[in-house]
This record gives structure tokens, sequence and C-alpha cells, in this order.
């Protein structure tokens, strides 16, 4: 057996735990195998919801009949995931796992088995609600203050423990199970690492809601409302769970990760103001203060029908300087919110710490002196950011391999409006959440062998630049990875091809130019036919397109099918980059050499190429999957990127990976895989519309099986 990487310094060696868990509670002959093992994070560890300190050690086991990966994950030196992968040939498990016939023995046995490994009686209770579980039926149960929920679909079969009391869940504290094809793939103990802080609940549904529509008369809008859309906000929903204090405003004690009984209230405006369209109030049921406001900023446009607001005649109050005091208290309260990895680029060292004081800035300052004083926190902050965007986006990573990877992310700049201090379009903390993810995702790539590119709002994202940068990575490198951040969806009014719809992402400068409602200006937008001859085939094997529409294959407006090479002109922007058509890999007429399969998840297909977009709402990196109880989006597209570069996975690898951190699930159950809300239920017209960017879904497309690792 080697060990390489950093010995860690637990009291107990994360690495020999490890070993002892594979052995004593999986049933895992670890002894017939040659093992490597690696340990991460022990000098700067990676920190779960910049709280917890993490423990990595990857196993890769070795022997003449199979093989496997295993990556560990430890938290105050207790299993918080493990994550099985790469199983080739059956793998050597003694005689007592052997016996396990069907996945829920299999459940019940290793459940058992870690709770004599732990001494801890909590999973012997898991085990035990197995009793009335049949193998293929789905089943959800409640006992006591344990809720269990077993999926079986296809190959894949979840077990997930979720905590509630009286009915109130805590969807962080959890325990999942997952098996494929009859294997174990994960376990996520996220139970031990959310203790309950209070059981108290002194706020009605009534109540909550009364304290919600006051915090939100009284809240610092960061577009300016006339007191008349004040006095008609509409309740959409309410929900009570758990929560903990990691983004809080007012947090509780110095354990953030402890949890308490939380009132979430959503609430609609009017009409929609800009982007805007509502404000999400969050309150402490034991105490009855405000645990956080945020507002509810939609990537979709306002619906057709919906009343839209004119930005241009509302009142704006004089911007103040916040106290020194203030500032101090954002920034200590910065390291509870984001967890990233310290770039190892000592020029975006500033960038996580400024994402993560705009993501809890605006309701921060709800409670401040100034009535819009937040607006200029905001500003500051991203002028800050744009100084160090500036410095590094013509500076590539350097990596001595023939890969590139660009990030390209619009911050809607032509929508900006005097009167309001910002863009219209997009929210400050959007932008600066989108700066940070960028220049991570970059850094990510740039350490692991690709010359890595953020190319993140101005100038890198304006169309020319987007283009010519395009190119030039086709013709200098052999594999190009692309990801993109921003709006899409199409027009019918391009300059180059008028009256024929295609599809695009916009540049930095955006395709609504002025004060709220906007003047279009559609050549703004970078299009599928623009994309097309600037590339080469299977140059671009990876793209993520995080915009409304950007995996949709027929016209939104026809309903015809959308794809391949017309009159000259690319239609599709899976098309433009990969050069492939999106088919079902079990059509007749599928090609690898000219198809892409439409499922690259489930289905791959065996090209070398991956696409992934949203055939409808694309996600918001501030929002809430789901939008009620759910974590922030960016959350997840961290932990993708991180695991699909940092370790040895494929795409569908660290796509499972980042949801059962995030959900408790793998991807092919997830909310963006089964659908997620990119806008929440809204009131107008005299009328609830409930139907808006519901349904939205995250799209794979060609083989999720590539790693983006050299």
């Amino acid at each position: 057996m080697t060990v390489s990487g950093v010995s860690a310094t637990d009291a107990v060696n994360p690495q020999e735990k490890g070993l002892e868990i594979l052995d004593r509670v999986l049933g895992l002959n670890v002894s017939g195998y040659m093992t490597t093992i690696k340990a991460y994070n022990d000098a700067d560890p990676a920190l779960y919801l910049g709280v917890a300190p993490q423990v990595n050690v990857e196993y890769d086991l070795i022997s003449e009949k199979s093989s496997l990966k295993v990556l560990c994950t430890f938290i105050d030196g207790k299993l918080q995931f493990l994550h099985m992968f790469d199983y080739k040939g059956a793998p050597l498990l003694d005689e007592m796992a052997l016996t396990s016939a069907n996945v829920v023995a299999k459940a019940k046995a290793f459940l058992d088995n870690h709770r004599i490994f732990t001494e801890n009686q909590l999973y012997g209770g898991l085990a035990k609600m197995l009793d009335e579980v049949a193998v293929g039926n789905n089943f959800t149960k409640t006992s006591g203050n344990v809720k269990l929920e077993v999926t079986f679909a296809s190959s894949y079969t979840t077990f997930k423990w979720i905590y509630a009391f009286n009915g109130v869940v805590a969807p962080s504290k959890f325990v999942a199970i997952g098996f494929k094809n009859g294997y174990l793939i994960a376990f996520v103990d996220n139970w031990q690492v959310h203790e309950v802080g209070s059981l108290l609940i002194n706020l009605s549904e009534k109540e909550a809601i009364d304290i919600a529509l006051d915090a939100a008369l009284k809240h610092s809008w960061s577009i300016p409302l006339k007191e008349e859309t004040l006095r008609n906000l509409k309740v959409s929903w309410a929900e009570l769970i758990f929560d903990h204090s990691v983004g809080a405003d007012n947090p509780r004690g110095e354990n953030l990760l402890q949890l308490f009984p939380v009132w979430r209230v959503g609430i609609s405006l009017d009409k929609w103001y800009g982007n805007i369209y509502g404000i999400e109030i969050d309150i402490w049921a034991d105490t009855k203060q405000i645990r956080r406001i945020s507002e509810a900023w939609s990537t979709l446009p306002a619906p057709e029908g919906a009343p839209t607001a004119n930005l241009s005649v509302l009142a704006v109050s004089p911007i103040l300087m916040p106290e020194t005091a203030d500032h101090e208290k954002m920034f200590r309260q910065a390291t509870n919110i984001c967890y990233a990895k310290p770039d190892t680029t000592l020029s975006w060292m500033a960038a996580p710490a400024i994402c993560i004081v705009a993501l809890g800035i605006m309701p921060l300052m709800a409670k401040g002196k100034g009535k819009r004083r937040c607006i200029k926190i905001v500003g500051i902050l991203m002028c800050l950011s744009i100084l160090v965007v500036t410095f590094i986006q013509n500076t590539p990573i350097k990596a001595l391999q023939t890969r590139a990877a660009v990030v390209w992310g619009s911050e809607s700049i032509g929508a900006y409006d005097p009167n309001l201090g910002f863009s219209w379009r997009k929210h400050p903390t959007e932008i600066t959440c989108q700066r940070y993810i960028s220049s991570t995702i970059a850094n990510f790539f740039g350490s692991n062998g690709y010359t890595a590119y953020n190319r993140q709002g101005y100038p890198g994202s304006l169309k020319s630049n987007i283009l010519s940068t395009l190119s030039s990575l086709q013709s200098s490198f052999d594999r190009v990875a692309v990801i993109v951040f921003d709006h899409g969806v199409g027009s019918t009014s391009y300059s180059q091809a008028p009256g024929e719809f295609h599809f695009m992402f916009e540049d930095n400068i955006g395709t609504k130019i002025g004060s709220y409602p906007g003047t279009d200006q559609p050549d703004n937008g970078v299009y599928d036919m623009d994309i097309y001859p600037r590339t080469v085939s299977g140059k671009i094997v990876f793209a993520l397109i995080n915009t409304c529409m950007s995996a949709r294959l027929t016209n939104p407006i026809t309903g015809e099918n959308w794809q391949g090479l017309v009159n000259g002109r690319a239609r599709g922007l899976p098309f433009a980059f990969t050069r492939r058509i999106v088919l079902p890999r079990n059509h007749p007429l599928f090609n690898v050499v000219y198809h892409i399969s439409a499922d690259g998840y489930s289905q791959p297909d065996s090209g070398s190429q991956c696409y992934i977009g949203f055939p409808w709402g694309s996600a918001s990196l501030m929002q809430r999957i789901p939008y009620n109880t759910g974590m922030e989006y960016v959350h997840w597209v961290y932990y993708f990127f991180y695991y699909a570069l940092s370790y040895d996975m494929s795409v569908n690898q660290a796509l499972d990976h980042a949801s059962w951190q995030c959900w408790g699930q793998y991807f092919g159950n997830c909310p963006l895989r089964t659908g997620f809300t990119a806008v929440w239920p809204f009131y107008y017209n005299g009328q609830w519309n409930n139907h808006y960017g519901d349904g939205s879904t995250m799209a794979v497309y060609g083989n999720g099986n590539i790693s983006l690792r050299p």
C-alpha cells in the first residue's frame, strides 16, 4: 500500500479510518487489494459551508479481478460522505456482505455495521425503519423525528432519512444511502453535522406572515418602490423548516451549523420591476427575529401579460456611506457564507470575500440608517471586484497541456440605470456571485492541466472578444472547455439573419439598452450562427451554457425541430458548439460522428464531447433549489467543478457527487434533473401564476463519462 499527500492531523488518522470503514462497515476485503491513498486539504482544508473543515481522502483499490475508487470526506473526524465509483468487476466482499441478496438488506447491513463501528444507536434506528420496505416499491414513512424516503428508479436506489419534528423538516439534516446496479455508490451523513438547537416554535403562520410583510415594507429595496406597491404585497407561500445560521443576518451563537426553526415567507410584488418580482424573508420561529431578507430576481424576463413597472419614474433616495463598523461586521459575516478553497493564484484571493459579502449584503443593510446605502456598498464591492478582474482578464493561468478553458459571463451593463445605480436586469449580488464562481472555476481548470482564461465581464465578454477568443482557442489547443453565465434565449431580429429565429447568449452589454424596459439591441447576442463558424469538429469537449433555453432543440415560437445547418447558418447552441445534432442514442439513425446523445447522463454516447444546458429556464446562482427549502445554486456549481477537476471523476460522477452533497440524491433524481422552479409563484392580474419557469431542468448531452482531467 502506498500513501501520498500530507498526513492528516485529526485525532484519528482519516486515511486509516477510511480503510477501517471500508473493511468493517462496507464489508470490503481491503487486504485483497493493492491500495493507493491520497489525502487532500490537510494543511489548507476545504470548508463545509465555510464553517467545518473537511478532510478528503481518495482510495484507489486494484486487484486482479476488480478495481474501484472511493472518496471519503471527514468532518471533525467523522465520516460525512463516502462516494464509490469506477467499479470494474465484482468487488471483493466478505461473506457477510455477500449474503445480502437485495439493496434493502444491504442498506440495513451497512447501517448496522456503522452502528457498531461508531457506537451510535442512531444508525440502528434508521436500519429498523427499512423493515417495511419492499424492493421495487417507492416508500415514505415518518417515525418519531425521522422521515424516510425510498426511491427505486431504473438501476438506482436511494434511501434518505430526514430529520422532522411534528412534521417540520430540516432539509440539511439527513442521512442518505445510494446504490447503483446493486452496489453501494454513496453514503452521506449530515445528521451529525447539524445539531438541533431549539424545538421551540413561538410563531404561528399568520404571525410570521405579519412580521414578514412588515419587514418587506421597511426593507431598503434595491429598486425603490412606491408606497402603493408596498401596501399591495401578496404572500406567495410560507414554509416552516429548520435551518442553520450560515448566511444569516442574525446568526444563532458560535455554532453556525446548529439548526433552529425558521418561517420562510415568499412575498410577490404587484408588478415586475425589471427582473425583480418579490422578496423572501426568513424569521427565527423561536425568537421572532429576522434571519435573512433576500430579494427574488429571475433569469427569465417577465411573462407575457404580466404587468411591468416604469422604473424611470421611481424616486431615488440619497445614497449614504456605511459606517466602518458595518464594513467590519459584513466581512466577519463573509467567512460564514462561502466555502471556496483559496485560489493558488494570488490575484484571485480577494474574489471569494467580495462574493460572500454580497450574498448577505442586501439583508444586512435592511436595518441600516440609510434607506439605500446597501446599493452604494454593493457598488464599492463591485468596483473592487472589477479591479481584480481587470488585472487578471488577459492573463491566462498557465499549464503545460494542449487544453484550454474559458469562462464568460454577462453583467448586462447596457441595462445600467442611473436612477438605480446598477443594471435592472441583474441583481448586484448575482453579478458578484458570477465573478466569484467564474474566477474559482478558471482556477480549478488552471490548476489541473489547462490554460484557463477568466473572461467574465468587461472586456472579455464583449461579443467581439468572445468570438475572437473562441477562434483563437480552436486554433491553439487540442481540447477546449467553455463555461457561460448569462441571459439567453434568442431572436428573429438579428441583423445577420432577419426574420429567422436563432438562439443566443448575451454579451456583457446585453440585448436591452437603457432604463427599463430598455431598447432592444439584438446584435449584442452571441448567436448559434456566429459560434458555429468559429468551432472545429470535436475540439470543444465540454460546455456548460448556464442560460435560459441553451439546450432547447425546438423553435420556441413554432415548436419545429431547430437544429443543424440550414442555408449555411447553424441552428441551436448545442449544435453550434459541438457540430453534432442532438438525437436519442437508441434512434435507428444515430451515428456518433454526426449525432450527440440526447441523454449524456443515463445514455451517454461514445464520443468525446459533453454539453450541459437548460431547455427552458436556467438557474440563477443566488436562487435556492428547491426555491422554498434548498440551498443556493452557486454551491452546487462549486461542488461540481471542484470534484470534476480535483479528483479522478467523470462528468457524470461529479454531477452525482455535487448532487449527493447538496440534496442527498444522485443527479438523476435531484431537482436539477427532475425539475425546479426558476420563478416561484407570484400574483398578478388578480390571480396566481404557479407555472412560469416551473419544470425547468438541466440537460446533459453527449458523453457524460468523459473526464475533464487530462
